[in-house]
């Protein structure tokens, strides 16, 4: 993982520590809003912000239910395994994707480069297996 992914993809546990540690501090000096990116599920410059790892950008998560997993739940319920991918930025840092497999909350981050590598090589599968199964 690059220096770059590395410091874009968040830790929530201590993002949640040094958050609960400032308003136990009763910091309130504010930061001025930041310009969000378009794709920004906020939009909204991120004010009242204390710290500037407070004000990323992220978008909104899309995500597919897994079913072939075993233990899966009922289609539609809320905690089914699935796939979920999202992007984040930074303040400072470049763009990550993040993929994220939510049964075991195993969070993978890739760059927009290795993202559109991966679909590449996603897409040459899918022709190969299209190809090969006759229509109807």
């Amino acid at each position: 993982m690059t220096a770059a992914t590395a410091g874009a993809v968040l830790d929530l546990r201590r993002y949640i520590r040094e958050r609960d540690a400032r308003v136990a501090a009763n910091q309130s000096t504010e930061l001025p809003p930041v310009e969000c990116k378009h794709w920004c599920e906020n939009r909204d410059g991120h004010p009242g912000c204390t710290a500037a790892e407070d004000q990323f950008c992220a978008s909104a998560e899309l995500s597919v239910e897994l079913s072939l997993e075993d233990k899966v739940p009922a289609e539609g319920d809320p905690w089914a395994e699935r796939f979920a991918v999202f992007a984040l930025q930074s303040p400072g840092c470049g763009v990550v994707i993040t993929l994220e497999r939510y049964a075991e909350r195993a969070i993978t981050a890739m760059t927009v480069d290795e993202v559109r590598r991966l679909v590449e090589n996603l897409q040459l599968i899918l022709g190969q297996i299209e190809a090969a199964t006759p229509t109807p």
